[in-house]
Parts: C-alpha cells; sequence; structure tokens
C-alpha cells in the first residue's frame, strides 16, 4: 500500500525492475544458476546465452526447449524481488532500488534459485537442513523466513 501520489512511481520500480531482472537473467544469471560449476555456483558456460541454440535442451528439463526452460525459470527470477521492490516504496531513490535489486539478483538469487529444485548443491556446501534453506518455490527458497533456522 503506497499513497496517492506514489502509485506511478511504484509501477514504473516494478516496471524498471523487471526489465533489469530479465537482461541480467540473460546475460549472466541463467549461466551462474543452472550450469555445472562449483558447489556454490554455476559456471559461465551460457554468459550471454553463447552455446545456445533452436535445438539445445538443458539436462534439467529434457522434454522442453532450452530456451523454454531459460523463460520459465526467468519468470521466477522476476517475481521472486517484486515484494523487495514494494517494500522500499518511498524509502529508496530509484537508481539505488535498481543497483540493489541487480547486486542481489547476481549475488543471492542465482546460487540459491537451483536449490529449489534440488538441495545436492547446499548439502555439497555443508549444509545437513537443506530444505530450511530451499523450500519448493525458486521465491520461497531465497524468502527470509526459510533462512531463520
Amino acid at each position: 500500500m503506497v499513497r496517492k501520489m506514489n502509485v506511478l512511481a511504484t509501477l514504473m520500480q516494478s516496471f524498471a525492475m523487471a526489465c533489469l531482472v530479465t537482461v541480467l537473467w540473460m546475460v549472466v544469471d541463467h549461466s551462474l544458476a543452472f550450469t555445472g560449476g562449483s558447489s556454490f555456483v554455476g559456471g559461465l558456460s551460457r554468459f550471454l546465452l553463447l552455446g545456445m541454440t533452436l535445438d539445445s535442451v538443458n539436462d534439467l528439463a529434457r522434454t522442453i526447449p532450452e530456451s523454454v526452460y531459460i523463460c520459465y525459470q526467468m519468470t521466477f527470477a522476476i517475481i521472486t524481488p517484486a515484494p523487495i521492490c514494494g517494500s522500499f516504496a518511498d524509502r529508496m531513490t530509484f537508481s539505488a532500488l535498481l543497483w540493489f535489486i541487480g547486486l542481489w539478483t547476481v549475488f543471492v538469487y542465482a546460487p540459491i534459485a537451483p536449490s529449489a529444485r534440488s538441495s545436492s548443491r547446499l548439502q555439497k556446501c555443508g549444509s545437513t537442513h537443506s530444505r530450511v534453506y530451499a523450500s519448493f518455490t525458486p521465491g520461497g527458497a531465497v524468502s527470509p523466513r526459510n533462512l531463520i533456522g
């Protein structure tokens, strides 16, 4: 809930946040989240979607084209920071909001998002209670209620 005079600003922030996360997802986040790499974060083999062809398939979703899988996962990447964007209404400048959401998406969401699909990455890092950190949806995986023991 925002004041009447700030509705347009909040809508613009939400739209800009969705655009920023879309670009970041296509450039780097998908590669960090869903390609092989270390036990904490993936590699950069799909940086700028390099190597993806029309008929390429991701190992996590073998029945659909990789481009469809990327867009499906991108919807969660956009939806997850939306409540953060709404909570900053009247409290943050526009540029600071975009910087925060951009950095949060790369450094928090990308490493944790795959854990919602499989808890093996967190178990490799030494976590014995991976379900505390990884709920059934990517949005829940980075929710503060799941990070509190």
